[in-house]
């Protein structure tokens, strides 16, 4: 009876001991370094079910888009971070991608099917031609996986500054721009997307 005794003494001590100790180490780390750090090569945000939400990886760990359940290639091979839905689809979210050609920046939010608004930057590496866009698109009738309709364009390239507005279908009807040489245009086209009239040489 005396050596149980005597053993639960030395088990209770030794747990005591290390919960001790544990706490030390947690609460001295906590004031010695109030700003850590954590780094890793990817973050997943998970649902309660286990399904991501939101991921934060570099290009080599950037997950590949997801749309009705099935995956496709990824047309842009960047890291940055994504956005899902409860259905673990691909709705969204910001790409850097930096090689031997271009230098790229993206931010895009999607519909269930396509893309329903980009943001971008792109220059090319020896920093003669650049772009920085904004692109508003439709679904297309069909609502096909990937498939959609561009209809505002709003941006700058190489200098030239302006808006283009598209029809149903894709096509331009209307564009008004600063180019680089500060004339001012402002073009219709009909659907077919051939010029009708440049309002500015009346």
């Amino acid at each position: 009876m005396k050596k149980n005794i005597t053993f639960q003494n030395i088990l209770i001590f030794y747990t005591g001991s290390v919960t001790l100790v544990f706490l030390y180490f947690v609460l001295s780390g906590f004031q010695m370094f109030p700003n850590d750090e954590v780094s890793v090569k990817r973050l997943n945000i998970l649902n309660e079910d286990g399904t991501p939400f939101f991921v934060i990886s570099n290009p080599e760990r950037t997950p590949p888009p997801k749309l009705n359940g099935v995956e496709f290639e990824r047309q842009v091979a960047g890291g940055g971070a994504t956005l899902y839905n409860h259905d673990s689809d691909e709705r969204g979210g910001f790409v850097v991608l930096d090689d031997q050609e271009r230098a790229m920046n993206a931010v895009i939010l999607d519909y269930k099917t396509t893309d329903a608004i980009g943001m971008f930057t792109k220059e090319s590496a020896d920093l003669k031609d650049y772009v920085a866009m904004l692109t508003v698109n439709d679904p297309d009738k069909e609502r096909k996986i990937g498939h959609g309709v561009q209809r505002i364009m709003v941006g700058t390239q190489n200098g030239n500054a302006g808006i283009t507005i598209n029809s149903t279908e894709g096509n331009p009807l209307l564009l008004i721009q600063v180019n680089d040489q500060n004339q001012i245009i402002f073009k219709t086209f009909d659907k077919e997307g051939n010029e009708v009239k440049n309002l500015i040489d009346d």
